[in-house]
């Protein structure tokens, strides 16, 4: 049993009958005009670069590769750069401008020249006329000579570059690129294909947290590589770039360059093939029954079973590694290969399985995910800060639109947070917060999530904001908000991408929410906001779904302010009159009322509920709410909490007998207790 292999520069079997190629992939591998290969962390880049040179160097062995005796460059930059260079770098034509004469002079090195002395002479005099480092010229000026003083690779080449004052940079920049331009076009005259990777964790080492230089780099190299590639037919840069960078990537060219580029993304079905694959190289398995034991794991909150490769993968975020990473814990627990047929250990091994998968997917995966690999889009805000404060107060793993609007703003409130105003954006545009909506090829309603390929630089407005929907949290991170969160409820519905949101899910959802309707006067408005504040942490720390109807909340332009009144009204489970002297006298408070109070009488369920905020006297309440048991506030937050407890057992009783009335004859429980599994 080896270990799988998560990071592929250390894979040693590189071999397209050990990888999964769809249609994209494949057309990639066959043909010559993809060169450019983008995508996000983990889904692959470094493994198909490598793969394609190795086919390379197969099917043209006279083909010169650069770097020569390494699988790729991976780029490292100097350790520091002077504090000079800072705004010429946040401009991507500085770095296609300095990736082109890094590229071509590595080219220009490595190749084996056969040139006259004529040529010889004229070389040497172009090169006397840019300002290169001395040492650059000298190679420049041996390898033409015949003589291969040193063959750099095209980073070894850009770290003696930017080891240049501002200045002399920008005198490289205005002598030189056309200069090194044309020998290169001139002198590259057979097969020529050159590999750059990782240089977005080399610019994350040298610039932490400077997004625009992070995006203006890659770019930069994008450009750079697209160019020398198209103006020499001989010559193919082969380089990887992170997707949300290329999504930053707005030329005119744009639409020129997608052809060249490998845009890489897998449905669910290429996912389970990749882990297969790897099942049958790494632990010489034919299936993934055979890998962890069992076809199907039991899930101890929905009460139902689930196919495992569909639990394994919906704990990710269709990133291939993170499903070698958890393949490779699953490996490290087994303790024996083949099926388990002894009923007591599946159930054991289940268990097992569950708890590496909500484990690994939180702590390994979900976590490192956002507070390293997607740091930079925290805007040098900290990533763990941002991760404790805002897990603490999310409590379900279903939320309504008032519940993360309020969420926001308290996290807002309590957080010096730079990057975007609506912290729930970031989780979404990071594919860890979903939500339900209609399928574009049906009618049917399905959870959506954002996959990595779909990574939006608008970060304020990216969020449907539905009154009519819900938002999913991530099953990655489930496990990490009860760690730190005892209050978190898992609403028992299974959530994932692509899952279908049909009556069952609605039901389960309804039954749990809670819709109250708040109504006052508005002479006691500042009294009733802090009130409704108080109501809304209540809830929440009971990981309650709600919907709290405030007018100053929830009124929109647009439509008559009665009928919104109405309609809150018709749509609320219950009402807490706020009770004073003011909200007596007023019509329209008693209007509200009474058009709630007329539900009981039809009924006969307890929705209303006297809430008195002054010094009015219990027998002054309205006739029809005397006999009603009523609390009074007297600023007291405690009273709060007792009102919403008791409208939290008036609603379990409600459910209960609906319940009831539905299924008289209701099967018990399922006995036993499956894996604890999300």
């Amino acid at each position: 049993m080896q270990p799988w292999v998560t990071d592929a520069q250390f894979a040693t079997q590189i071999d397209k009958e050990y990888i999964f190629a769809n249609k994209k992939i494949d057309s990639f591998l066959s043909s010559q005009n993809q060169f450019l290969i983008v995508a996000s962390k983990g889904m692959g880049k470094t493994l198909l670069m490598r793969l394609k040179r190795n086919m390379i160097e197969k099917s043209e062995p006279s083909y010169l590769l650069i770097p020569q005796n390494e699988t790729s460059d991976y780029v490292s930059l100097p350790a520091s750069l002077s504090h000079d260079f800072i705004k010429s770098m946040e401009d991507s034509s500085f770095w296609e401008d300095l990736w082109k004469i890094s590229i071509s002079i590595s080219a220009l090195l490595n190749f084996p020249h056969k040139i006259t002395q004529a040529e010889k002479t004229s070389i040497k005099n172009e090169l006397a006329r840019v300002n290169l480092p001395v040492q650059l010229r000298e190679d420049l000026l041996s390898a033409f000579e015949g003589i291969f003083r040193r063959k750099r690779f095209p980073s070894g080449v850009l770290d003696i570059l930017l080891q240049e004052g501002k200045k002399s940079l920008e005198y490289v920049r205005s002598t030189a690129l056309q200069v090194i331009h044309d020998l290169f076009n001139s002198h590259i005259t057979s097969g020529c294909c050159i590999f750059i990777d990782s240089f977005d964790q080399a610019l994350n080492k040298l610039f932490p947290g400077n997004l625009v230089i992070w995006c203006a780099a890659q770019n930069g190299l994008l450009k750079a590589a697209w160019e020398l590639s198209r103006h020499n037919r001989h010559v193919k840069v082969f380089t990887t770039i992170r997707q949300e960078a290329y999504a930053s990537f707005d030329s005119s060219e744009r639409s020129n360059i997608r052809g060249s580029v490998l845009l890489i993304e897998y449905t669910t079905e290429d996912l389970r093939k990749i882990f297969l694959n790897a099942i049958k190289q790494y632990e010489s398995l034919d299936t993934i029954d055979d890998f962890v034991g069992f076809k199907k794991i039991f899930n101890g909150y929905l009460k139902t079973y689930e196919d495992i490769f569909d639990y394994i993968c919906r704990h990710t975020i269709s990133v291939p590694r993170w499903l070698m990473t958890i393949g490779d814990e699953i490996s490290n627990s087994r303790r024996e290969r083949g099926i388990i047929r002894d009923r007591q250990k599946v159930k054991k091994q289940q268990r097992i399985v569950a708890n590496i998968v909500n484990r690994v997917s939180a702590d390994d995966l979900a976590y490192d995910y956002l507070r390293s690999e997607m740091r930079l889009f925290f805007h040098n805000d900290d990533p763990d800060n941002f991760i404790e404060n805002l897990i603490s107060k999310i409590n379900s793993s279903v939320l309504s639109l008032p519940n993360i609007t309020r969420i926001s703003d308290r996290f807002i409130a309590e957080h010096s947070w730079a990057g975007t105003h609506h912290p729930f954006c970031l989780l979404y545009n990071l594919g860890l917060l979903g939500y339900v909506d209609r399928n574009a090829s049906s009618t049917d309603r399905q959870q959506i999530f954002k996959k990595p390929y779909e990574f939006d630089w608008n970060y304020e407005n990216i969020l449907p904001l539905n009154p009519h929907t819900y938002y999913l949290i991530h099953p990655s991170l489930h496990h990490l908000i009860q760690k730190k969160n005892y209050r978190f409820n898992f609403n028992k519905v299974g959530i994932g991408d692509g899952l279908l949101w049909g009556e069952k899910e609605e039901a389960r959802v309804e039954r749990e929410k809670i819709r109250i309707f708040i109504s006052y006067s508005h002479d006691d408005a500042d009294r009733v906001v802090k009130i409704s504040e108080c109501i809304e942490d209540h809830l929440n720390n009971k990981a309650i779904i709600h919907d709290i109807w405030l007018d100053i909340w929830k009124m929109k332009s647009g439509k008559w302010v009665q009928d919104q009144i109405f309609d809150g009204l018709h749509e609320s489970d219950f009402l807490i009159f706020i009770v004073s002297q003011n909200s007596l006298g007023s019509e329209a408070v008693a209007l509200e009322w009474k058009t709630k109070f007329s539900k009981k009488l039809k009924s006969g369920e307890d929705t209303i509920f006297p809430f008195i905020i002054d010094n009015t006297p219990f027998d002054q309440l309205p006739k029809f709410l005397e006999a009603i048991y009523c609390y009074k506030y007297d600023n007291n937050q405690e009273k709060i909490t007792n009102l919403i407890d008791d409208i939290l057992f008036w609603k379990a009783e409600q459910t209960a007998v609906e319940d009831r009335r539905k299924n008289p004859r209701a099967a018990s429980p399922m006995e036993g207790q499956g894996p604890t599994s999300s």
